[in-house]
């Protein structure tokens, strides 16, 4: 049970703060052409120029969406037409931007590394950014990853003269179920100061989240796979400041730590022990029926889940540097990330050989003595992923007039060195299952998982724009991008636990006596009752993970090197002064997380052949073409954009559901859709507005003919909605509803048992605001009706990669305080 981070009591500080109201002029036209954006081109520009499409989202929206305990990718789904439902979870992996990945930076700088863990989105909170900016499509301006496009978190800066502080404490709690248990506590405090040529922001975020409630008032059970962000607590710790060195020339530094670590006494719930699975829990081969997986109280785990992020930035920029802008940037980051302990393969049978002798003794048969004497054994272990990233680039701005005309180039150097590793800790696996799933102790085995790999990138790009008419922008670019990576000696953590169980069932001394009485050496014998074990359990699906070896190899590491030059064109076309049409074409560059297409290699997987690591894998680079259609407009106090994309691979990731396994297969895809969004002030104290957006995707089979791709790839169709009300210094309302519709067309073409149909759902919130003699209240109310539903990662994935265990269900209905006050 938590012991509160914020001790004030809430729910009195809330309701007895001054309910006296103060006006304060409210804009209804928050969303102009000419917004500056500063991640499409490197440089700063204006929205008018740029043949993309890009949405901004201010701090003003940041706010009223941050909610205490709400999440930023959630917030993102709500706003971002063509960006999947988040789902409260750590990872982002499952919202995709027009089906492809996503490239997140922080004031500029990529959140990626070798490792493609997918928790971009939820190492920083969103009371430390001020501006959102996305951009929808294919770009390799900010080098690879950023095939579905990119979104730029811009922290806070100080802004006023003098000192001036910022204060927020919220809370938020589950309406089906009030027991304290529940709560999720808020605190953030910010100090900013603008003195002369200096100016600093400070901030610090609390955040203890208690147990998730779904919409019938009981507790969500632990979810071990993406890891929703229930019982969980976290530190978020921003600092940047900036100094003004001469009239042209600037420098800025930012630090940011985040630490967010789950805190529950609830194990996650695999199944119960079944008969039918040899006494393996029931969801660790597919799913149990309708079996339901349930909070269990009394874990005992040393270190739960946990990301822990450092950041340090230092920007330079000089706007005369021999007639040209100068933006130079270096960073460092370090990310160290925990799992939770995870039942997998290799699965074993481990055999009471004493029994088993009494019973062949008795007559029995070798399948019957084998099977009266045996259970079947897992592993479980847990991931930690370590990474360390250096960060340098330069660009520079030049402008030329050629015949009254400007052409402006932007062009410079990115250097990106990157390391990461993998390592699984052991747990006693029988100590474990005898606890009912509490009890974790490690048994000092850690292995890899997965070899440790090195990338060093360098890049060298140029950007050209140009106006031959007033209506009509041109910009075209070039990208050339090397990446190297060096991948150490690597031993399959897949191996190793293999061998140490043989290899400790083949000292049992019985054993050995069976294997005599049959002609064989121990490893003979043990090879074949295994063989006769695993095609007992063909029934199940288990075979494929009871395998004997005690053999451990080592495979050789080595070199590959990746490049391709990539281009970029488009044109802006003004129909009139309100409205645009856009054109462009662009190409997105990424290499697959090496690391994790090399965790499986194992004895088996070579056929006994344990040639050198990055032969037993392919492994390439992946090129995406990217094609933008867009419409925008601005009339007096409507604003409206459409587009319509096109995009393509030559290669395409897939992650086996069974298995587990990620295999690059040299397959095309192809992703199509369409995105409009509207917003609409009706009067001076009434606004509407709603996003859509449609994805569908295919790939080549085995058979060369094209299959849909899933729904984890292209989200579902999705539309939003809000209707807002506001009185000017007084009050703030807005109602949003959100609806993904079903997703059935892989499950149509695909096996029925790995492609699981997604059935949509719609929710709405209530988000109010009043402005009080000092400072503002929020009250709000998340799944407004108490809807019954799961989010798109728990449908698709509960079955049966990870069998029960994320067959969970959504929180329900939600109320949230939240009060601020700037002084």
């Amino acid at each position: 049970m938590h012991t509160p981070l914020i001790k004030f009591p809430l729910y009195l500080a809330i309701l007895t703060v001054s309910n006296q109201l103060l006006a304060e002029e409210q804009s209804p036209t928050d969303t102009q052409l000419d917004k500056q954006v500063i991640t499409a081109t490197r440089t700063v520009e204006g929205l008018a120029s740029l043949p993309y499409t890009v949405q901004i989202i201010g701090q003003d929206e940041i706010a009223q969406q941050a909610t205490p305990g709400q999440e930023l990718g959630s917030i993102l789904g709500q706003l971002v037409p063509s960006l999947g439902a988040g789902d409260n979870s750590v990872s982002n992996y499952y919202q995709s931007l027009r089906g492809r990945g996503v490239l997140v930076l922080i004031d500029g700088v990529a959140q990626r590394s070798n490792r493609g863990v997918s928790r971009q989105l939820s190492t920083i909170s969103p009371s430390s950014i001020e501006r959102i900016e996305v951009i929808s499509g294919a770009t390799a301006i900010y080098g690879a990853g950023a095939t579905g496009g990119v979104i730029n978190l811009i922290t806070k800066k100080a802004s006023e003269d003098g000192l001036n502080f910022h204060t927020e404490i919220g809370m938020t709690t589950s309406t089906e179920d009030l027991d304290s248990d529940n709560h999720t506590y808020t605190l953030v405090q910010d100090i900013a100061g603008k003195f002369d040529k200096f100016d600093f922001l400070a901030g610090i975020s609390l955040e203890q989240r208690g147990n998730y409630v779904d919409s019938n008032g009981d507790q969500i059970a632990t979810d071990p796979n993406q890891l929703a962000r229930d019982n969980t607590d976290t530190l978020d710790l921003i600092l940047n400041a900036g100094y003004q060195i001469s009239d042209t020339s600037k420098i800025r530094a930012g630090i940011q730590y985040f630490d967010e670590e789950m805190d529950t006494d609830s194990a996650a719930d695999f199944g119960t022990p079944s008969q039918a699975y040899l006494g393996l829990p029931q969801g660790v081969i597919g799913k149990a029926g309708d079996y339901k997986p349930q909070p269990i109280d009394g874990l005992d785990l040393n270190q739960q889940p946990a990301t822990n992020r450092q950041s340090f930035t230092v920007d330079f920029s000089e706007e005369n540097f021999f007639g040209q802008s100068l933006i130079a940037q270096a960073s460092y980051r370090k990310q160290d990330l925990y799992f939770y302990p995870y039942l997998g393969a290799p699965l074993y049978i481990q055999t009471d050989w004493n029994n088993a002798a009494s019973l062949l003794g008795q007559g029995a048969s070798t399948s019957e003595a084998l099977f009266g004497s045996s259970t079947a054994g897992s592993t479980i272990t847990q991931s930690r992923i370590e990474t360390t990233t250096l960060d340098f680039k330069i660009a520079l701005d030049s402008q030329f007039d050629i015949a009254g005309k400007k052409l402006g180039l932007t062009y410079g150097f990115d250097y990106i060195q990157d390391t990461g590793n993998q390592t699984s800790t052991e747990y006693n696996y029988n100590e474990y299952l005898a606890s009912g799933q509490t009890t974790l102790n490690e048994t000092g085995t850690v292995v890899d998982a997965g070899p440790e790999t090195d990338t060093t990138t360098q890049a060298a790009f140029l950007q050209a724009q140009f106006a031959p008419i007033d209506a009509l922008t041109l910009r075209a670019g070039i990208r050339y991008e090397m990446i190297r990576a060096e991948v150490d000696d690597y031993v399959s953590g897949d191996d190793v636990l293999n061998a140490a169980f043989y290899n400790s069932q083949l000292e049992d001394p019985t054993l050995q006596a069976l294997a005599g009485q049959n002609g064989m050496t121990p490893n003979q014998f043990l090879e074949y009752v295994t063989g006769i074990e695993a095609t007992a359990l063909q029934g199940i699906g288990a075979d494929r993970y009871i395998k004997y070896s005690d053999t451990v190899a080592t495979r050789e590491g080595g070199k590959k090197t990746f490049d391709d030059t990539l281009f970029n064109v488009g044109a802006v076309y003004d129909i009139d002064q309100t409205q645009q049409v856009y054109l462009s074409f662009g190409q997105g560059f990424s290499v697959p997380d090496i690391t994790r297409l090399l965790r499986n290699v194992s004895i088996f997987t070579d056929n006994a052949d344990a040639k050198p690591v990055l032969e037993s894998k392919n492994i390439d680079a992946i090129k995406t073409n990217s094609w933008d259609l867009g419409w925008r407009g601005q009339f007096d106090s409507i604003e409206v954009s459409a587009a319509t994309f096109f995009n393509s691979s030559d290669k395409s990731i897939y992650f086996n559901p069974t298995t587990g396994e990620a295999e690059l297969l040299n397959q095309e895809e192809e992703i199509w859709g369409f995105e409009g969004l509207i917003n609409a002030y009706l009067t001076d104290t009434i606004n509407t507005g709603a996003t859509y957006s449609y994805t569908r995707g295919k790939t080549r089979g085995d058979e060369g003919g094209w299959v849909s791709l899933p729904a984890e790839r292209v989200a579902p169709q999705k539309i939003t909605a809000h209707l807002g009300y506001q009185m000017p210094g007084i009050f703030n309302m807005r109602l949003q509803a959100l609806h993904l519709s079903d997703y059935k067309e892989a499950n149509r073409e695909g096996n029925s048992a790995t492609m699981v149909p997604f059935v949509g759902y719609t929710t709405f919130d209530l988000l109010t605001s009043f402005e009080l003699l000092k400072g503002r209240l929020a009250v709000s109310i998340r799944n407004l009706a108490n809807k019954e539903y799961q989010h798109l990662y728990n449908q698709v994935r509960g079955y049966p990669s990870t069998g029960v265990s994320s067959d969970l269900p959504a929180q329900g209905r939600t109320l949230s305080m939240n009060y601020s006050i700037d002084y």
